[in-house]
Formats: C-alpha cells, sequence, structure tokens
C-alpha cells in the first residue's frame, strides 16, 4: 500500500504504479524549471510543534469577523439564489470600493474598477499583460515573492534597486534603472512593504510617480496594508499623487485579505482607462468571474459602515499593540550591528546586519536553523526575498508581529537575542 510519502514522491517524479514506464507529458518550457517559492517551503519547514514563530505573514484570526460573516452568508442565501450563479461583477460592491479608493486618496470611476480572485491573480493579470520575454520588471531588492511567481512565466528579468528601512525605495534608482531600458512595470508595496516593514516617504512618493510617468513605465501599487496604518491616517496611496481616471501610469492593486479575511479570496485592481479592457480579457480567460457570494457577502459587511469602521479600528489598535512589543524590546536587547525598520502599517519589521560589524560566514539562513535549534524560534532570512541572487538578503531577516499576543513577541525577540549571540560565538571560536 502507498504511503502518503509514497503519493507525493511518485507525484513529484512523474511516477504512477499503474503507469510505470508511460511516458510523461510534454510540458510547457516556462514550467520546466519553475520553483516553488522560498517563502513558502520556509514557512512549511519552521511550522512544526513548539516552534515560536515570526515568520508567516498571515492575519490574525482572531479577528477575523466569524460572526458577521455568517450572519452576511445566510442573509445573501436566504434571498438571493442567484448569487450561487454565474454573474457579472456586483456594482454595489463596486462603488464601496470606489469609497475606499476615496479614502485613500484616489478618485476613479467604476468601470476603471476590475475585482479579482485575491491580490495575487491581479499582479498575475497585470504581468501577462505588461511583461514580455526579455523585458525587465523594476523591484526592491527584497520583494514580496507573489511578484517572483509571476514575472518569471513571462520570461522577463527582474533589475533590483535599493531601499532603506527609514525612507522606502529610491526613486533615483529607479530612474537609473529606467535608463537601461527594456523596463515595462516597476512594482513596489509603498504602505507596510512586505518584507522590509518601511512607509514610503511623501518626497519619495511625488519623485517616483515623476520618474515613472517621465518614462512612460506603469507603478503597479500592492497596497494590502493601506487600511492598517497605525500612526495616523496612511499617507495617500501613490495612484492619488497620479491623475489614474486620465489615463496616468499607476495601477492600484487592493485586496481584502488582511482586513477581512485571506480565505475570501477577492481583490481588485484601478486601471487607466487604456488598460481596462485587456486586463479584463486576461481575468476572464483565468477563472471568468469573480465569486458571486463572496462579493456579495463583502459588500453586505462594507454597508454596515459602523461595523467596518469599529472592525479596522481594531485591527489596527491590536496591531499597533503588537508592533509596539517588538519594536520596544529590540529597543532592549542587544543585538550589536543590527538596524530595523519601525513599521508604521503593514505587519513586518525588518532587520538588517550590518557586513562589518558580524563575524565572517554570518548570515541569516544559518542563523535561523541555530534559533529553531536552540531557542525553538521561526523568522524569515531575508534571503528568502531576494529577487535576484546575492542580492543581499543574507544579512536580513523579516519578523512578523501579527500572529502573537504582546508579552510572546517580546519573549521571541529574547530568544532572537539570545540565537544572534550564540550564532556570534560560534563563527568566532570557528574562525580562531
Amino acid at each position: 500500500m502507498q504511503t502518503s510519502s509514497d503519493i507525493a514522491r511518485d507525484g513529484a517524479t512523474g511516477r504512477n504504479a499503474s503507469l510505470v514506464g508511460a511516458p510523461e507529458p510534454a510540458l510547457a518550457a516556462w514550467i520546466r524549471d519553475a520553483r516553488r517559492s522560498v517563502l513558502r517551503q520556509m514557512v512549511e519547514l519552521v511550522a512544526r510543534p513548539g516552534v515560536v514563530s515570526m515568520a508567516g505573514g498571515l492575519p490574525a484570526p482572531e479577528l477575523f469577523p466569524r460572526a458577521e460573516l455568517a450572519s452576511a452568508y445566510e442573509r445573501v442565501l436566504g434571498r438571493e439564489v442567484k448569487a450561487l450563479q454565474y454573474l457579472p461583477p456586483f456594482m454595489p460592491l463596486k462603488e464601496q470600493i470606489q469609497d475606499l479608493m476615496r479614502a485613500r486618496g484616489v478618485v476613479c470611476d467604476l468601470d476603471q474598477i476590475v475585482l479579482t480572485t485575491g491580490a495575487q491573480q491581479a499582479l498575475d493579470v497585470l504581468a501577462r499583460l505588461l511583461v514580455d520575454r526579455g523585458t525587465t520588471v523594476i523591484a526592491e531588492a527584497q520583494a514580496y515573492t507573489g511578484i517572483h511567481q509571476v514575472v518569471a512565466p513571462r520570461g522577463a528579468r527582474i533589475r533590483t534597486v535599493g531601499a532603506d528601512l527609514d525612507h522606502g525605495i529610491d526613486p533615483e534608482a529607479v530612474e537609473a534603472r529606467l535608463g537601461e531600458g527594456d523596463a515595462r512595470m516597476i512594482y513596489t508595496v509603498p504602505e507596510g512593504h512586505n518584507p522590509l516593514g518601511v512607509t514610503l516617504a511623501p518626497e519619495r512618493r511625488r519623485r517616483l510617480v515623476e520618474v515613472a510617468a517621465r518614462h512612460g513605465v506603469p507603478i503597479v501599487e500592492d497596497d494590502p496594508y493601506g487600511f492598517l496604518a497605525y500612526d495616523g491616517a496612511a499617507q495617500p496611496a501613490l495612484a492619488a499623487a497620479d491623475e489614474v481616471s486620465e489615463g496616468g501610469g499607476v495601477v492600484y492593486v487592493g485586496s481584502f485579505s488582511k482586513i477581512l479575511g485571506p480565505a475570501l479570496r477577492l481583490g481588485w485592481m484601478v486601471l487607466p482607462k487604456p488598460l481596462v479592457a485587456r486586463a479584463s480579457i486576461i481575468k476572464e480567460g483565468m477563472d471568468l468571474e469573480c465569486s458571486s457570494l463572496t462579493q456579495r457577502v463583502v459588500s453586505e459587511l462594507l454597508a454596515d459602515r459602523e461595523f467596518f469602521a469599529s472592525h479596522l479600528r481594531r485591527l489596527r489598535d491590536t496591531y499597533r499593540e503588537r508592533r509596539d512589543a517588538v519594536l520596544g524590546e529590540l529597543r532592549q536587547v542587544a543585538l550589536e550591528g543590527a538596524s530595523w525598520s519601525r513599521p508604521s502599517s503593514g505587519m513586518f519589521v525588518y532587520l538588517r546586519f550590518a557586513p562589518d560589524a558580524v563575524p565572517e560566514g554570518f548570515e541569516t539562513r544559518s542563523l535561523l536553523q541555530r534559533a529553531l535549534d536552540e531557542e525553538q524560534l521561526a523568522f524569515i532570512p531575508g534571503s528568502a526575498f531576494d529577487c535576484v541572487p546575492g542580492a543581499g538578503g543574507d544579512l536580513g531577516l523579516r519578523l512578523s508581529f501579527s500572529l502573537l499576543e504582546p508579552e510572546a513577541l517580546r519573549d521571541a525577540v529574547r530568544r532572537l537575542a539570545r540565537s544572534v549571540a550564540s550564532h556570534r560565538q560560534a563563527l568566532s571560536v570557528a574562525d580562531g
């Protein structure tokens, strides 16, 4: 009898007990060398019993509006059997998204809003729309791994630019890359960057939009954390600085995953008008349309303005407290040679070690192994987010603060400090 391990192994190698010797089907060229996201593999690696995990960038499940969602499903299904049917986009939801965009400083028409099955599908649509084989996408040296997964099948390259932990992506570096030619897209997460945890400074926002417009290359603004600002109002979206309603160069990508729940798989794009029809064709070719039921359920929640405002306040208050616990403990422990971001939104703190402040051979993948072995602590090494090999993530690491209570987070930072000290000592002894 095959075990689950046998099935997984046979599936990975193309073998089947009843088809031994059968030829493998021809595969598309792009998938032959495709690999799973390193981040996904690492999250699975560290998800073992007893581990204190600051690895996964997941919203806190205790904050999901379960009762409200259950009630909304019941109401929708009780009055609309057609909610289970193939249907065009639900216009009341698009009107509510239009209101959400106004809160982000963006004025757009309803026909510019294209609903997607999560923000990841939006990125895939945009890669198919904008990127050709041999062209380039510009992104920070460490970026959300989902952009790698949609760019690679298109046969495009990612060219990296610097981003500091206080101000974000460097517009001058972006302009230099644009001068190299072949760029089709600039990708960034301006609010609570994943993995860097930085929010793009106002002056850099304006400059980035100017640079992109001058070169005629669109910015893809991935904004999953734009409604999770912890220190007052969020910065206006990049699209707010752009004449998006007149066919400008910023494409906004939004999502309900972090503010309502990832399993809803519902996001949206705000597109310049010349791109709407073609993007819609690509979206339809993927899955026809987003779930009619989910659209109506989300619309029910957004229609209760008092609930939604209260829910967002609860998210912000909870994540702010957790962020503060991490930042406060980092100030207390001794992490020689390390600097870190101070996020004003999002779910991540990113640490970088200065190359001249660590022993030879110090890198955060081996630090992770030591933290797991000695402290039962998990985080994600920065190299998991490197857009190209050797992009500098080997001296960085991402800490997620979304899932743990404040005292558990303080304990986790202390475990990290002990792991770093132990790693330093072991490398120094080996070098000696």
